[in-house]
């Protein structure tokens, strides 16, 4: 997870990556120094995206939104589109690629 991603920024304690199970954040430009400082070279480090469905969408818009989110999760419900997944990148989750010097 990238804590210093626009998303996770603006969200602030309501960013959904933030559990107590996550003893450690970092951000693309921390991990990378890290790495460095460990004698590996990083070869590419960018967000990368995930597929959700619609229905876990509308959950997570009903935990920030409150009832305003139930309409969103009835309308998913009541034509079926809950299962249907789509493509999202928030550009908070990243993937590092290096190799030992």
């Amino acid at each position: 997870m990238d804590m210093d991603s626009l998303f996770a920024r603006v969200m602030g304690k309501k960013w959904p990556w933030l559990m107590e199970m996550h003893i450690y954040y970092f951000s693309q430009r921390t991990m990378a120094a890290m790495l460095r400082k460990a004698g590996f070279e990083v070869l590419w480090s960018g967000p990368h995206g995930r597929f959700q469905t619609l229905g876990y969408l509308g959950t997570r818009f009903t935990a920030l939104f409150g009832k305003w989110g139930h309409p969103v999760e009835w309308v998913l419900n009541a034509t079926r589109l809950r299962q249907m997944t789509t493509p999202i990148n928030l550009g908070d989750l990243f993937t590092v690629y290096a190799r030992k010097k």
